[in-house]
């Protein structure tokens, strides 16, 4: 029993000494913290050294003092200041002042000061995985505040980013970020040339599931928060100076729509996000800036926006309307990237930096004012093709007024382009766009400057019935192969051309010579007053129809003087066709469409001539779907048709619409009628049919005719 007693007791007494043991050599490894001051004192007056005798997880300790050095983190451990205001790491501007190049490091209590200026220094950069940085002053720097590429759960939280000269924080291809409580400001002196500074607050290319919350933005003088071709980023809570504001873009929808974006104000005002809302709403009135993201149908106006980065920005976003906004000192007022088919008009907009579309088509940009702004007014670019640009004012801009960049097939009329102090429009690698009817006086690089880009040329654009007056160094500067004139309806009036008329028919007898080959011989010998279409009559057509299937209408509009005319329908189903055309003057027209639900419609028309000239619109004709199909409707035609003593009265489609059939039926003024379904009669203006007696002849689609009455 004895040997038995003792035998626990050794075993016992070995098993504590085991776990002394143990727990001795865990605390001696994991707690060592190694000092540093710069006067001496402490194990090492360098942090490099000090690092450099660490092992994974030790601490650094730094007391107060400027350490002049760069510092290249390794290893796994933790490096705190006594005090971030007076501990503080200057790199004097020869390269990076810390790099973070191995896993879990915590920094945190620095200063952390004057990089290098090149394109990959930064007070902080990290190359490594699942750090924290926090608590620091990360100024002065004259690169980045913060830059890392291809890296994932970092955590910075709780700096104080400002005074760099790049942007505070630059990250590409990451994820898993955690930007949390962060100052973030001043952030400035990096420019494209005196008026373009490209700083900004955070910029993420090619990011992923990181969150953006809690911060505080000021004074950055780009774009506070900048995010390119990333995805599910979570951008809420933070505050804006009223110079700040978001910025989204990339090249597919994702990049618009997978993002959390909730609870951001800018001066105390918030930022509406919508994403993939299909049937739209009006955009409250208080807002600060709004992003639509795949919206379409949005009614966005009688904003009044002044200052914040970015105003009014759309997405992958079509058929939506932005109108009669006041905007000003913004960067980008309105902003429309993959986006077609949006109304942009009666806005007034100032001191910005300029109207941007990129890759946005079929746009209608009208009755806009664009001055005073630091760079230019409107800019088409990307392939931005088939855009309206009608009766706008660009004026007073510090570049150009108009920039049309690698974009085809845009109207560009009846702007007045004005005082802006590069070219009124510049047109570069861009083909086949129509300007017209345009006034362009006063610019101080040309009135049209024209020049190819290295992928394209700037060729066959038909200038035509444009005012050039007073532009400097001449009203045109052009190389390639570009259109006039539209010959016998005239070319541009040009206020330096001295030929003659003497034949009297208001175009100068020798053509106005411009350079590359390039002649208007067609010049006007006066300045060119444009006329407007009137108002288009009410279309004609049926009252109600039945849906998926074609319907016809007429229309019809007169305009003084001897022009032809393109048409626009509105079917009020929201799908506006292309303009129609040209037809002649006070001709009718005949167009047809179909509905695809059911519900009450009115179609409406407008006009415009050669010259860009647009008509209001005609008043509504309601159109309702469907038609019962088991009635037969009288029309409300204009007037009878009369021809040998038949009287034919009209009705819109039934269900009726198989072809060569016969139908018996009362007629509507006594006796029987045969209806024989057919195609291909000719009818009038007023949907009237004239036929020959005895036979009684409709047309299933879109007309039948009901009866007849004999006299």
């Amino acid at each position: 029993m004895k040997k038995m007693i003792a035998l626990f007791c050794y075993v016992l007494l070995l098993s504590q000494c085991c776990i002394v043991f143990s727990a001795s050599s865990i605390i001696s490894y994991s707690s060592r913290t190694i000092y540093v001051d710069d006067d001496g004192g402490a194990d090492y007056t360098s942090i490099q050294d000090a690092v450099d005798a660490a092992n994974n997880k030790d601490t650094v300790y730094v007391y107060n003092g400027t350490y002049y050095e760069t510092v290249t983190i390794d290893k796994s451990i933790s490096i705190r200041g006594e005090n971030r205001d007076s501990t503080i790491i200057d790199a004097q501007q020869k390269d990076t002042v810390v790099t973070l190049s191995a896993d879990t490091i915590t920094i945190t209590d620095f200063t952390i000061q004057n990089s290098k200026d090149s394109a990959t220094s930064a007070g902080i950069t990290i190359t490594s995985n699942s750090n924290i940085i926090k608590d620091n002053h990360i100024i002065f720097n004259n690169g980045y505040g913060i830059y890392s590429e291809n890296t994932q759960h970092n955590d910075i939280i709780f700096n104080t980013i400002h005074y760099n000269k790049r942007h505070g924080i630059y990250l590409e291809s990451i994820q898993y970020f955690n930007i949390k409580e962060n100052m973030i400001g001043n952030n400035s002196g990096w420019y494209f040339n005196k008026n373009i500074p490209l700083n900004r607050g955070i910029e993420i290319r090619s990011g992923l599931w990181t969150t953006i919350s809690d911060n505080i933005f000021y004074h950055n003088p780009n774009i506070d928060l900048l995010i390119i071709s990333s995805t599910f980023m979570n951008i809420k809570n933070n505050e804006f100076a009223v110079d700040g504001g978001i910025s989204l873009t990339g090249t597919n929808k994702i990049h618009y729509t997978s993002h959390t974006i909730n609870d951001n104000l800018i001066d105390r005002k918030p930022i509406y996000y919508y994403k993939n809302e299909q049937y739209g709403k009006q955009v409250p009135a208080d807002a600060a800036q709004v992003i639509l993201a795949n919206c379409h149908h949005f009614n966005i106006s009688n904003l009044h926006i002044s200052e914040g980065d970015m105003s009014i920005c759309l997405g992958f976003s079509t058929n939506n309307k932005i109108s009669n906004n006041v905007i000003s000192h913004t960067l980008d007022a309105i902003s429309l990237e993959w986006s077609d088919n949006n109304t942009i008009c009666n806005n007034d907009i100032s001191n910005i930096w300029g109207v941007p579309l990129l890759y946005s088509s079929h746009n209608r940009i009208a009755h806009n004012t664009i001055t005073d702004s630091y760079r230019y007014g409107l800019g088409l670019w990307y392939s931005s093709h088939n855009n309206s640009v009608y009766h706008n004012k660009f004026s007073d801009n510090n570049e150009d007024g108009l920039i049309v960049y690698e974009s085809s097939f845009n109207d560009i009329t009846l702007n007045t382009i004005q005082h802006n102090n590069l070219s009124g429009i510049n047109v570069y690698g861009s083909c086949c766009n129509t300007i017209a009817g345009n006034t362009i006086e006063n610019n101080l690089d040309f009135g049209v400057k024209i020049s190819s880009t290295f992928s394209q040329q700037a060729k066959n654009n038909c200038f035509h019935h444009n005012n050039f007056i007073q532009n400097i160094p001449s009203n045109a500067y052009v190389r390639e192969h570009n259109m006039w004139d539209l010959g016998g309806l005239g070319g541009n009036y040009w206020d330096d051309y001295i030929g003659v008329d003497s034949d009297s028919d208001g175009f100068g007898d020798e053509p106005y010579v411009l350079g590359g080959g390039n002649e208007d011989f067609y010049p006007y010998m006066h300045k060119i007053i444009v006329s407007f279409p009137e108002k288009p009559g009410t279309p004609i057509g049926p009252s109600s129809a039945s849906i998926h299937k074609n319907v016809s209408f007429h229309f019809y509009c007169t305009h003084p003087g001897e022009y032809q005319l393109y048409y626009l329908v509105d079917w009020g189903d929201d799908s506006i066709d292309e303009w129609f055309g040209p037809f002649p003057s006070d001709e009718a027209v005949e167009l047809s469409h179909s509905w695809e639900k059911k519900g009450e419609y009115g179609v409406k028309v407008k006009t415009r001539n050669v010259l860009g000239a647009e008509s209001e619109w005609s008043d509504l004709l309601p159109v309702s779907m469907p038609k019962n199909s088991n009635s037969l409707e009288k029309s409300l035609s204009n007037e009878d048709q009369e021809n040998n003593g038949i009287i034919l009265m009209l009705a819109f489609p039934t269900e009726f619409y198989e072809y060569e059939t016969n139908y018996t039926f009362m007629c509507p003024g006594g006796g029987y009628g045969l209806w024989i379904s057919c195609d291909g009669i000719h009818y009038n203006t007023f949907c009237g049919a004239v036929l020959e007696k005895d036979n009684f002849i409709g047309i299933a689609n879109p007309i039948i005719i009901l009866g007849i009455k004999i006299r």
